[in-house]
């Protein structure tokens, strides 16, 4: 007997959206703030949370 751990369609569409999220808005701001100071640090967490 196995077990199937595949996504439903509604949770796979979730993984994409979450996985877009990340590449397009996290990773950049990530980038950022690892250039910059502390202040940028917060500023790029409040952006994100907007």
């Amino acid at each position: 007997m196995s077990i199937d751990f595949s996504l439903s369609p509604e949770l796979e569409e979730i993984r994409i959206q979450v996985r877009a999220f990340i590449d397009e808005v996290v990773r950049p701001a990530e980038q950022a703030i690892d250039e910059n100071d502390r202040d940028s640090l917060i500023a790029g967490i409040i952006k994100m949370r907007t």
